[in-house]
């Protein structure tokens, strides 16, 4: 193929999930489907800002090195499980916002996505709450939520969907 490849950011859950099966099966079918998928680590669940961070530059590093890795920066987009999906969301509803904004490695280099994907993922904190960062004209949203899940419960995403509804975010909600 002579285009670039669109891009993906896979950011794993909490709990040891590192490295976890699904995250790999995901990852796999993304790449035999055209995509230049990887799969990040970021550190404890207390950590929840340098965490953000690391995930955005993530994003800036792809985008970076777009030409070594044959991706087309414009078409980068994150996912993630559980604590994944949730940093996922804050990557995607960040931008701009200098306190969210890596000051290195890559300064000047950007970190806006075109999508994101929420598997499951819980909206965090008082302070770092997703709804409180949803804007007009973020990237689309698909949410994934089983609806017997008893780590993160159903009640995340059903708030996601509204706030995202609310403010008039392309979104769909399975």
């Amino acid at each position: 193929q002579d285009r670039p490849f669109p891009a993906v950011v896979w950011i794993h859950g909490n709990k040891g999930d590192k490295g976890e099966k699904r995250g790999h099966q995901i990852c796999e079918l993304l790449a035999t489907n055209g995509y230049v998928c990887v799969s990040i680590n970021h550190g404890s669940d207390h950590e929840f800002k340098t965490n953000i961070l690391d995930c955005k530059n993530a994003v800036s590093f792809l985008r970076a090195h777009a030409a070594d890795y044959h991706i087309d920066p414009a078409h980068i987009a994150v996912c993630g499980g559980s604590a994944g999906g949730y940093y996922a969301l804050m990557v995607g509803f960040t931008d701009g916002i200098p306190e969210f904004e890596p000051a290195e490695p890559y300064p000047s280099v950007s970190s806006v996505v075109c999508a994101v994907v929420d598997f499951y993922g819980p909206m965090g904190r008082p302070g770092l709450r997703v709804p409180d960062y949803v804007t007009a004209g973020g990237p689309p949203v698909l949410i994934l939520q089983g609806g017997a899940d008893d780590t993160v419960k159903p009640d995340n995403s059903i708030e996601l969907d509204r706030v995202l509804a609310a403010k008039g975010v392309a979104h769909y909600f399975i």
